[in-house]
């Protein structure tokens, strides 16, 4: 029964150690990028004058851009990390449904839309299955026990 508890703590896990991965290589390329170079300046008689070209300059204001770009996608990643769950338990639910019972819920809002069921297997009638009462006292009298998984198999199997 703790199978798909403990898989999503995992799953959380997961996504905070890459949330936390993908912040800190943010961090290293801003400290990259804020960090001066010595070969962009030279002091000649105490003024500080510039040895890029506009080129290279036009170049920068790319690169700029271009991080604000990747930071603000990395942001909306993170800040999906619901959707990144979602996924991943989806992932792991097509693996093991074979091993699983699996009932994907549909939106109530497509409902309607929907399609109609339909059952390709005929309805079959017992009268054990009628009602509570032929049930039980079919049960009773064959002195079956539904009290523990061992007996309720064994009086399961003598019903069918």
């Amino acid at each position: 029964g703790d199978y798909w508890y403990t898989q999503l703590e995992d799953f959380i896990a997961e996504l905070d150690k890459e949330a936390q991965e993908l912040k800190q290589m943010e961090e290293q390329e801003m400290q990259e990028f804020d960090e001066p170079s010595m070969e962009d300046s030279t002091s000649v008689d105490g003024k500080i004058k510039s040895s890029k070209s506009k080129a290279q300059k036009k170049a920068n204001n790319k690169s700029k851009k271009n991080q604000v770009k990747r930071s603000n996608a990395k942001k909306t990643l993170l800040n999906s990390g619901g959707d990144a769950l979602f996924d991943k338990v989806y992932q792991n639910m097509e693996k093991h449904k074979e091993a699983f019972f699996v009932v994907y819920l549909h939106d109530p809002k497509n409902v309607p839309s929907l399609p109609p069921v339909t059952d390709e297997d005929p309805l079959l009638t017992c009268e054990i299955m009628d009602g509570r009462d032929a049930f039980l006292t079919r049960a009773k009298d064959l002195r079956l026990e539904f009290s523990s998984l061992r007996r309720a198999k064994y009086s399961t199997m003598h019903l069918l």
